[in-house]
């Protein structure tokens, strides 16, 4: 027989993830999806072949009404996430090889860049570290009798500094103080006096360049048999739409050196606004924007008043006068991931600083974010993510998409914007932030 979509062990990547929030927690049952978050108008315009990073001179104004919060479809959910775990993942290792190449019938893949550093350090580095697989008994073999006809995917932008007006100016504050610090009593730390950490705010590292060249060159080997159509689209933020050129570079078979100027475009951008559905972002419903603090700030504020103090005080002791906060702590590790990514995977000083158990600590802290912000703690998420569900299960039945949440109904009934049926592309690639692949499970 032949599958729409195969689901096959990558999926393994976030359903045998066990963070301590989930633990005993039982499943979640979903309703009806509701009807509570409307598009009060629909964009009028959108140009196939927009610029990369461009925002369309015709785009018309949309305002999303206020939403509540809503359940999403079960069964829709279900297939959602069975595809995102594929999707965010599809191009790293089968679990059963060591390197991050994977293998199928023999034949190996490209290898996915990664860290240098220990594996058990990289799977607690949180939204900071690199792709990685995970144990699992699951074959990566098709099912006898069936092959693959289309595979959907969502996936996170690649390796990239911080965001300047976020982390970034947080990581500037926790350094601007050691730099004033004159010695330390602790020889392992000397490397943090006068450490430096430049970087490009908010642009990708040069690894998560080749993280996605390489993803193209692995999904376009394995998928072969669903021949070179591919649509592929992205946000707008230069990052997102970064990623999806160089995905596109890499599945085409056309060379890494090349200046990102002449990357293929995807062929739609979505502006990243409150005034414009997309379900490739989570700014569209400001219900949940409206929440301060979110419930996702307040967990792990909590958290970190609780684990960090202790390593705060061992960092201030050992580094005269630094005078950290439990927050610039949680800065400088966050440096791990950062400035290994910034070093195309050498580890950073930083990682060597902190205990596993303090990772282990660290780790939880993205958990409870994530998790009270953006997934199941939160009550608007279902809402955020209903919409990229509904567009999954059209692309997967042929038939138009149905919704009102957060799809852009302009797009989605043009088959130049959201191609669906027996002529559209067998492979379909979109790029987002974090957030919204979170939502939309």
């Amino acid at each position: 027989m032949s599958l729409s979509v195969y689901i096959s062990p990558w999926i393994e990547y976030v359903l045998n993830y066990d963070p301590p929030w989930m633990r005993g927690m039982n499943p979640v049952n979903y309703s009806p999806l509701a009807t509570d978050c409307k598009e009060s108008k629909d964009l009028e315009f959108c140009d196939q072949h927009e610029q990369l990073g461009e925002e369309p001179s015709r785009w018309h104004d949309l305002i999303v009404d206020q939403c509540r919060p809503i359940k999403a479809f079960r069964n829709a959910l279900i297939v959602g996430c069975g595809i995102l775990f594929l999707s965010a993942y599809a191009f790293s290792e089968s679990p059963h090889h060591k390197d991050h190449s994977g293998q199928r019938n023999g034949v190996k893949f490209p290898v996915l860049p990664t860290y240098q550093l220990d594996p058990e350090l990289i799977s607690h580095l949180g939204p900071y570290g690199p792709r990685r697989a995970v144990s699992s008994q699951i074959s990566s073999e098709i099912p006898e009798g069936c092959s693959v006809s289309m595979i959907s995917i969502l996936q996170r932008h690649g390796a990239r500094y911080p965001t300047g007006d976020g982390e970034g100016a947080r990581i500037d504050a926790a350094l601007d103080k050691l730099s004033r610090v004159m010695n330390t009593t602790d020889p392992s730390l000397e490397f943090a006096l006068g450490f430096k950490y430049p970087y490009v705010a908010d642009q990708m590292v040069s690894l998560g360049q080749r993280q996605m060249y390489v993803s193209g060159q692995i999904i376009a080997q394995k998928y072969a048999s669903l021949g070179p159509k591919i649509f592929v689209r992205s946000t707008a933020e230069e990052r997102i739409a970064e990623s999806a050129g160089w995905w596109e570079q890499g599945f085409k078979g056309d060379p890494f050196d090349v200046p990102v100027s002449g990357l293929p475009h995807p062929a739609v951008a979505m502006p990243v606004s409150d005034k414009f559905n997309n379900t490739l972002d989570v700014q569209t419903c400001p219900a949940a924007k409206a929440l301060n603090p979110p419930l996702g700030d307040t967990a792990s504020a909590e958290w970190l008043a609780t684990f960090a103090p202790p390593i705060t005080k061992r960092l201030n002791d050992r580094l005269l006068g630094a005078n950290l906060t439990d927050r610039d702590v949680f800065s400088l590790m966050n440096l791990c991931g950062f400035d290994s990514a910034a070093k195309n995977g050498t580890a950073s000083p930083w990682c060597g600083v902190f205990s596993l158990d303090e990772w282990k600590s660290y780790e939880y802290y993205h958990d409870l974010e994530k998790y009270w912000s953006k997934s199941y703690g939160s009550a608007y998420a279902r809402s955020l993510g209903a919409g990229w569900v509904n567009e999954l299960l059209s692309r997967l039945t042929g038939t138009p998409v149905q919704d009102s949440t957060s799809t852009n109904r302009t797009l989605d009934s043009s088959h130049k914007t959201f191609p669906i049926g027996s002529c559209a592309p067998r492979i379909v690639r979109a790029y987002t932030p974090t957030t919204s692949i979170h939502a939309s499970c």
